[in-house]
């Protein structure tokens, strides 16, 4: 008896689960920093936009971090959107090499970019 009312509670129990929603992640940007020799950089100020206007005036960041010992920052909850980015160490930055993600980023997507900085003069 007491193993048909155990049986019977546990059908129960699963007769009342229902379907578990799904969450989704709101999307990330992994960023990794190097020079033109490939050298990972750490420290160089990574900052994000959210338009092209934005980054040629280098206003409105949306956020900004510091990449650490293997030149790498990763930007976490971020809107559905394209960003463009800035990276700058000293006289190195990335004027003319990567400068946005090539579409807008989606949901439960981890972008990764690989960025080069190099001295201009």
């Amino acid at each position: 008896m007491k193993h048909y009312l155990l049986l019977l509670a546990f059908t129960l129990l699963l007769g009342s689960c229902t379907d578990t929603d799904y969450i989704s992640n709101a999307p990330e940007l992994e960023i990794n920093v190097s020079d033109t020799d490939g050298i990972l950089i750490e420290y160089a100020s990574v900052s994000l936009f959210d338009n092209r206007d934005d980054w040629d005036e280098k206003t409105n960041k949306i956020d900004s971090l510091t990449t650490d010992s293997l030149g790498h920052v990763a930007f976490e909850n971020l809107e559905e959107i394209q960003y463009y980015v800035y990276v700058e160490k000293d006289d190195l930055n990335n004027t003319y090499g990567t400068i946005a993600t090539s579409d807008s980023l989606q949901v439960d997507e981890i972008r990764v970019l690989n960025i080069q900085i190099e001295s201009i003069q």
